[in-house]
């Protein structure tokens, strides 16, 4: 079992596996007992993926994030918190959401925290773990119990040994390999969208002032590459917009690359 160590606004966890501390930060849940502590309970917690991924599956999958991607456990454990939420909504009546007031006052009795039964996984035995109720776009935040950190990190080594959860892919990976378009090109991407090239240039700095980036649509390739590197615009273009007046679904393909299929406790 873990060994925890609280301070004000972290645990330091002391396991066997581990030479130092894990300083792992806690999350304020409104409405539990002031011993309770909770923490993010998410795929971004550098901290918690430091305890619950063992250092065999850093090595074999290069990092630690790489490694806890192939798992989904932790999805897994939010579908279970939302279908709480999900089951709490459907439970109140006399309550039209458009009346704010009334749906507010009804949303605000509903308990704090909720038990979700956690799957087995493999020979990892089911749980029931305490996590705090929120909306569906919130993350998950949980309780912090030696039990917890055993089960999630016994669930990610069980799954990691089998070869990893069968996740879904991204889009852009299920698509056909003749329907990709790879440009390997810096600022040159392919909007699925609308089928044609999508090619970006950062105007040099005017009297040390960043200029704005540009954008240019095209369906030749040649002429998104000149605009790439020139900035000049040529005159086969249909549908010519400055970035700011991109479509947010566009400017999300952007940010993912190239628009191609772009990826003293004991814990046991």
């Amino acid at each position: 079992m873990a060994i925890f160590e609280f301070e004000s606004e972290v645990v330091c966890v002391y396991a066997s596996f581990r030479k130092d501390a894990v300083k792992l930060p806690l999350v304020q849940v409104h409405g539990t007992p002031s011993g309770d502590k909770y923490f993010q309970c998410i795929c971004t917690n550098h901290h918690l993926k430091t305890l619950i991924v063992e250092d065999r599956f850093i090595r074999a999958y290069g990092s630690v994030a790489k490694a806890l991607c192939n798992t989904d456990i932790l999805k897994q454990l939010k579908q279970l918190k939302d279908n709480a939420w999900q089951r709490q909504t459907e439970a109140v009546v006399g309550a039209n959401r458009r009346q704010r007031g009334k749906w507010r006052a009804k949303l605000l009795a509903f308990p704090a925290t909720v038990g979700i039964v956690a799957p087995v996984i493999s020979t990892v035995e089911s749980k029931t773990l305490m996590v705090q109720l929120s909306q569906p776009n919130c993350g998950l935040v949980m309780l912090l119990t030696s039990e917890a950190l055993e089960y999630l990190r016994g669930a990610v080594s069980a799954q990691l040994d089998h070869g990893g959860a069968i996740v879904t892919a991204h889009v852009r990976t299920n698509m056909k390999p003749g329907e990709r378009v790879d440009t390997g090109e810096d600022n040159l991407y392919w909007s699925y969208e609308r089928k044609v090239y999508r090619a970006g240039f950062n105007p040099p700095e005017q009297n040390g002032v960043k200029q704005p980036r540009r954008e240019y649509y095209t369906k030749s390739r040649d002429f998104a590459m000149t605009f790439v590197r020139t900035g000049v615009k040529s005159n086969d273009i249909n549908d010519d917009r400055d970035g700011e007046q991109q479509s947010s679904s566009e400017l999300s393909e952007a940010e993912g690359g190239d628009g191609a299929a772009s990826a003293s406790a004991t814990i046991g």
